[in-house]
């Protein structure tokens, strides 16, 4: 009776290439998941210093959500790349009619936005309130100042 016995060199030139294979899928793996996924970046420095909401009313009435242009207090200091969220509050002041918030646009330049919550279109009653909460990332480049909303409705 004939056994097959492997060569020590053999052996170890087997463990060696398995070795490799499982590092490079473990690589590999690691790219994929970092490029799905910003991280953050803590040399710079992103500081906000207010929300300036502008209010583009496209009905045939206006107002019921404020004035056109409205600056509601916020400060975050967030390192470049951060995912963040904020909330703000919007109030119908209509007696009779529902509207709609068709869409909000983050108009300033290296932000990006990522979710808004509820989804639009989303209507609003006459004398009720929604909270809108907007999920962003921070530019990877230095910001100081405010960031600048744009709300469609009808």
């Amino acid at each position: 009776m004939t056994q097959s016995v492997m060569k020590p060199k053999r052996r170890i030139g087997l463990i060696v290439a398995i070795v490799i294979i499982v590092i490079l899928i473990i690589f590999g793996g690691l790219f994929i998941l970092g490029s799905h996924y910003q991280v953050s970046n803590p040399t710079v420095s992103v500081s906000i210093t207010g929300i300036n909401l502008q209010i583009d009313y496209t009905g045939i009435s206006s107002g019921y959500l404020g004035p056109t242009s409205q600056a509601i207090s916020y400060t975050n200091t967030l390192n470049g790349g951060q995912q963040f969220s904020i909330t703000i509050t919007l109030s119908s002041s209509a007696i009779l009619l529902s509207h709609n918030i068709n869409s909000i646009t983050l108009n300033t330049g290296g932000f990006s936005l990522d979710s808004i919550s509820p989804n639009l279109p989303y209507s609003i009653s006459p004398g009720s309130s929604v909270y809108i909460t907007l999920t962003l990332t921070a530019p990877n480049s230095n910001f100081n100042g405010p960031l600048d909303l744009i709300i469609s409705t009808s």
